[in-house]
């Protein structure tokens, strides 16, 4: 990818929202960087575990809980997290393909809703 003024400074800002640990979501056309960025914005700081998912129709969100516990190490009795010094990052690509299930909804993302509104899930 040629640098240009927009990802030049889309990287700058991610790096430093994620400096600041905030939750970042990009969204745009296909084919404009968005993967790009964040994989450079990540690659340049060292304290972050990171994790890249790409969803498709078939993602279940028993398979994402699955890849993301695979990430972390047991802490205590009933907390995970990253190994001790390190953050968790997850780069999901196409957010919007999981299958939207009888209801509307689509599983995957409302495990990742709840995880980022209450900061844990429950066991399967």
């Amino acid at each position: 990818l040629v640098p240009t003024v927009d990802t030049v400074r889309y990287s700058w800002v991610v790096t430093q929202l994620l400096v600041a640990h905030k939750e970042i979501l990009i969204v745009g056309d296909s084919g404009v960087g968005k993967t790009f960025i964040m994989q450079e914005a990540v690659s340049k700081l060292s304290d972050m575990l990171v994790s890249k998912i790409n969803f498709s129709a078939q993602t279940s969100s028993g398979r994402v809980q699955f890849i993301i516990e695979g990430k972390v190490e047991k802490r205590m009795k009933d907390v995970y997290g990253p190994p001790m010094g390190k953050r968790m990052v997850l780069l999901i690509d196409d957010l919007n393909m999981p299958a939207k299930d009888l209801f509307g909804s689509q599983p995957p993302l409302e495990l990742l809703r709840h995880w980022l509104d209450y900061g844990f899930w429950y066991d399967r």
